[in-house]
């Protein structure tokens, strides 16, 4: 929940201009929850969400490059982000439905 620490913490994974990537990262998670939730733009929010998990799982679960040790927590977030990587091409396929608000303006 603070802006400069996710920044920082950014930073240290080698990203440059991390303050950008935050707030790229707010946008993504905010806009595509919302949108996902409201089914307004509905498939806009899920490749949002797509791509936020992508690069979450791409800077922070890199699990592979850890000791033994500290291998197990990141490879259960790593599989974890997969698996929503994977509910979100289907939401991303089958639309938000009659009952989002993108259905409720369609003339069907």
């Amino acid at each position: 929940m603070n802006f400069t620490n996710f920044a920082n913490g950014l930073a240290t994974r080698g990203l440059p201009f991390p303050t950008v990537w935050a707030v790229l990262a707010i946008i993504a998670v905010g806009g595509g929850s919302l949108a996902v939730v409201l089914g307004y733009r509905f498939r806009l929010g899920a490749l949002l969400l797509i791509a936020f998990v992508i690069m979450a799982n791409a800077t922070s679960h890199r699990f592979w490059e850890l000791t033994e040790a500290a291998r197990q927590t990141q490879a259960s977030a790593f599989w974890k982000n997969t698996a929503l990587i994977g509910g979100m091409i289907f939401v991303f396929l089958h639309g938000g439905g009659r009952f989002g608000l993108d259905g409720r303006s369609r003339d069907d």
